[in-house]
């Protein structure tokens, strides 16, 4: 895998998050044999996240599943529970999902027959361009910045309309160049050679959105929290009510002891820690587990944005995870999208065909989350009412495939009917008009 040049692999995973770890996952579920090193500064051992998803009952990452409920509730902003069944809503904490990929990639023992699937190096090393093979590195600080015919773009800036880290600046050299059979990549560790480049690093859309918002949340794992752990509790709309967007509690007792209480906000910006921990405080005390013991934190941002984001950058480099759009945009929703597009892209590499990720949603769907968002970020309808409504009168099949991204156009019609009708017009004319002056 070391060249007098660096390093040589199949496959480079620039980011070692969620994104990445599906990608492994699919490989070595597919038995595909390829070498790949994971750059990462950071290493992902550890809970650094939670994902939930809907699925059939099971899933392709099983032994990961921490839990899994067949009813979820839904509670109005009258205080009304209601209730979504039957389901089946998975969760699964990084640092199960991590390990469950790192031991299928483990090598095998001295002396043990090798298992088919990818050799991988974990690399925690920061890049700093992106080029093609045969294209010169990008020129340093006092060197005029970059040569004539070169495009330098930013690929690893922070949280939409945020700078990129101190000290993380990197670029895609040579984008718009010819197919030159194989990537190099710069790095503060020496250079790695690639035939294929995934990158899940965050940054903002390719193509800016009409409406951009942020899905914020703090939550707080409880030990001694003693909820019923039958269902889990989707969205509550009895917490505080930003000025503009929506915020709901979710709350997921994994077992009589153990659970998570989220507080979440989708909202143009994020809030005071103070403010959430006030929500979390004011949810903590209705739910009756005050006096539970706090084990530990859970903070994040997500974007919700209609813009675009492109899929293939370059010749042999792509983009996965949210920095690919799969993140629905009107939900947050990520880690299934990832998984289906892990399997395509597993599916290509082992074919020896194009490894772009398929579409992550249809572009019908986009649309109707485009629209979605205008009306909740303009106040044109009642966020909290609305997706009561939309989660409860509905069959679970129908509304989570909408959700989804799976469903057919007729039960789309069905769900569309049922929203409030002038809100959404002035929505979607307000969504068309914007777009037209794009």
């Amino acid at each position: 895998m070391t060249s007098g040049h660096g390093t040589d692999v199949d496959v480079a995973l620039v980011g070692g998050g969620g994104a990445a770890h599906c990608l492994l996952h699919a490989l070595a579920a597919a038995g595909v044999r390829v070498s790949v090193a994971v750059l990462d500064p950071v290493s992902h051992t550890g809970n650094d996240r939670t994902w939930c998803f809907w699925d059939g009952g099971t899933s392709p990452v099983e032994p990961a599943v921490r839990r899994r409920w067949s009813r979820l509730r839904v509670v109005g902003p009258d205080g009304g529970a209601r209730e979504l069944a039957p389901v089946s809503y998975a969760m699964v904490r990084s640092a199960d999902f991590y390990r469950e990929v790192r031991q299928r990639c483990a090598p095998p023992a001295a002396g043990a027959a090798g298992a088919a699937g990818p050799a991988v190096r974990w690399m925690p090393a920061s890049v700093r361009a992106i080029r093609p093979v045969h294209a010169d590195p990008p020129a340093g600080p006092g060197e005029g910045g970059k040569r004539p015919g070169e495009t330098v773009a930013p690929a690893s800036p922070g949280q939409p309309g945020q700078p990129a880290p101190s000290g993380q600046p990197v670029g895609l050299v040579g984008q718009d160049g010819p197919d030159t059979g194989g990537v190099v990549l710069d790095t503060d560790a020496g250079q790695v050679t690639a035939r294929w480049v995934f990158d899940s690093r965050p940054r903002p859309p390719d193509r800016p959105g009409t409406t951009t918002l942020l899905q914020h949340f703090r939550g707080r794992w409880l030990s001694g929290a003693g909820l019923d752990p039958a269902a889990a509790t989707l969205m509550d709309f009895t917490v505080p009510q930003p000025e503009s967007g929506l915020a709901f509690g979710y709350v997921l007792p994994v077992d009589r002891h153990e659970a998570l209480v989220e507080y979440t906000v989708f909202s143009r910006s994020r809030l005071a820690p103070a403010d959430y921990d006030a929500a979390l405080d004011r949810l903590c005390d209705r739910l009756g587990v005050a006096g539970a013991i706090v084990e530990s934190i859970e903070d994040g941002v997500i974007p919700m944005t209609d813009g675009r984001f492109a899929r293939r950058v370059a010749p042999h480099v792509y983009r996965l995870g949210t920095a690919g759009g799969a993140t629905r945009p009107a939900t947050g929703y990520t880690f299934a999208t990832m998984l289906r597009q892990a399997r395509v892209v597993a599916a290509r590499l082992a074919a020896g065909a194009d490894p772009v990720p398929p579409r992550p949603y249809p572009a019908r769907h986009l649309r109707y989350d485009a629209i979605l968002l205008r009306a909740i970020d303009r106040g044109l309808v009642d966020g909290p009412r609305l997706f009561t409504e939309l989660l409860t009168r509905h069959p679970p099949d129908r509304i989570l495939g909408f959700l989804d991204g799976t469903s057919t156009r007729r039960d789309e019609a069905r769900i569309l009917a049922g929203t409030p009708i002038p809100g959404m017009v002035r929505a979607t004319a307000g969504w068309l008009a914007a777009t037209a002056r794009r």
